[in-house]
């Protein structure tokens, strides 16, 4: 991601990109080992300098950033790719009477789909529509193929907000292609019916921890805050403070 940036910065900045990155590197060592208030002066004019190259935004983007919280952890097994996989990996979809009830289906991590026989012809094509989704936000290209499939699934299984969207999303086209706008609300409502997420508290259940969603999109939406040039952290714990 760092040389992305650099390249995309290359593009959209020219080659003063490194001038400005090497203006933050000295602004860094030299406010490090300062000690005086002259050598402060000459590390804040280190600083100015390297945003009048790189701009505001680029700036905030480089200090405030932090590794995502999806890749903490470890890996999430996905298991191997499917035999049959390509350059351009083509999922199947088969069904089964066994295993599911009605209206149930799974995508596996690599987009492959199987899916109940049980129930309505309706109740199968709400289930296919629901996994088709996930299997096209599965990366087909073998283009660092593997890492992709486990930086998603990582994300999936970590992040509440991130699952819900992605359950939200898939209910939500199948229930509007099914039976039109009404359904729209009963994909909102989806991911917190059916177990996949909670609203506002934790909640330990026998198919796992469900995690809540309010308090990772408030914790998102603000950030570090700069209250009268203090920066502040906000985090999120189930635990009553000291």
């Amino acid at each position: 991601m760092d040389a992305l940036l650099l390249g995309l910065g290359v593009v959209a900045v020219g080659l003063a990109v490194f001038s400005g990155i090497d203006e933050l590197i000295q602004f860094g060592t030299g406010a490090m080992s300062a000690r005086s208030n002259a050598q402060l002066d000459a590390a804040a004019e280190r600083f100015a300098q390297g945003v009048s190259i790189l701009g505001v935004q680029a700036i905030i983007a480089l200090l405030l950033r932090r590794a995502p919280q999806t890749f903490r952890g470890g890996r999430v097994p996905v298991g191997p790719p499917p035999p049959n996989a390509a350059f351009v990996l083509k999922p199947g979809l088969r069904a089964t009477r066994g295993g599911f009830g009605v209206g149930e289906g799974v995508t596996s991590w690599w987009g492959e789909i199987t899916i109940s026989r049980l129930g309505s012809a309706t109740d199968r094509r709400l289930v296919a529509l629901h996994e088709a989704v996930h299997r096209a936000l599965t990366p087909k290209l073998d283009i660092l193929r593997s890492f992709r499939v486990e930086a998603r699934a990582a994300s999936y299984v970590r992040s509440s907000l991130r699952k819900y969207l992605e359950e939200a999303l898939a209910e939500s086209f199948a229930q509007v292609a099914v039976h039109g706008l009404r359904g729209l609300l009963t994909g909102i409502a989806f991911p917190v019916r059916n177990g996949y997420v909670t609203l506002f508290v934790k909640q330990v259940t026998h198919h796992g921890t469900l995690k809540p969603v309010v308090p990772e999109a408030a914790g998102l939406y603000l950030g570090s805050p700069n209250v009268n040039s203090w920066l502040w952290g906000v985090y999120f714990s189930q635990q009553s403070p000291d």
